[in-house]
């Protein structure tokens, strides 16, 4: 679940996770589509490997990852911002995606956005690189899940 709150200094965060609720204004926020790295086999886990989608839908993976669906950006759609105002997008990992005692560690996140328009509405796609452990472990046959911060300033 995303949620999103007005913050003091004009800031906006977004996480992929439950916030405690504050007494600022909620904006609202829509997912197009969540931001997913398909369905994967990871054939060896000796090293680090990776996966990666970019915000137009390409995406590449390392030799020892063999791609059973294909990976897709999160595209996510923000309003209440100020009208026709200049944003900043900045996205950082706050727990990696886990699950069955293994992980990805997600990096080199691609931000694209639009300014709000005149109704405060702004578009933003998300692309990222998901790193494996490495550390020899099987990854299980399940949905790992983490959690990403967007941090939106105007």
């Amino acid at each position: 679940m995303l949620q999103i709150f007005k913050c003091s200094h004009q800031f906006l965060v977004i996480l992929c996770a439950v916030l405690f609720v504050s007494s600022h204004a909620q904006a609202d926020v829509s997912i197009l589509q969540k931001l997913r790295f398909g369905e994967v086999i990871i054939t060896n886990n000796n090293m680090l490997y990776s996966i990666s989608v970019n915000p137009d839908g390409s995406f590449g993976h390392a030799g020892s990852i063999i791609k059973i669906t294909d990976p897709q950006p999160g595209i996510y759609q923000i309003d209440d911002l100020t009208p026709n105002a200049l944003i900043n997008v900045t996205a950082t990992q706050l727990q990696p995606l886990s699950g069955g005692g293994n992980f990805f560690t997600l990096k080199n996140f691609q931000v694209v956005h639009s300014n709000s328009d005149a109704s405060g509405l702004a578009d933003i796609t998300l692309g990222a690189t998901a790193e494996t452990s490495g550390n020899s472990l099987a990854y299980d046959s399940r949905t790992y899940n983490g959690t990403i911060q967007l941090q939106i300033s105007y």
